[in-house]
């Protein structure tokens, strides 16, 4: 489904891909107003973040880069988290490339 489709965010388990810039659940979920972009988000160029967050009585993992590569890069460090020590806690920090990227967890 796309951010478009769900009508109460609140229903579902979410992993919500993009920052509050493109995806108007990870807006709400940092509780900033659609569409904050730039210096609203908690990363810079060149990172992304992997991040739980409270979704009423579910749970939500923001994946979302600076652009739409560090995205890509965050959602690898998901699909093998496994192979990464620091992938752990609430938030990521993900920064390198899509092909070697690092992890730093935040929280």
């Amino acid at each position: 489904m796309t951010d478009e489709e769900v009508t109460d965010a609140t229903d579902y388990n979410l992993i919500a891909l993009g920052d509050s810039c493109v995806n108007t659940l990870v807006a709400d979920l940092w509780g900033v107003t659609f569409p904050t972009c730039g210096e609203g988000l908690p990363y810079g160029p060149g990172e992304a973040v992997v991040q739980l967050a409270a979704n009423g009585d579910k749970v939500a993992m923001i994946v979302a880069g600076w652009d739409a590569i560090d995205t890509r890069m965050a959602a690898k460090v998901v699909a093998n988290h496994e192979d990464y020590a620091d992938f752990k806690g609430t938030k990521v920090t993900v920064t390198g490339t899509i092909s070697s990227p690092k992890v730093t967890a935040s929280s």
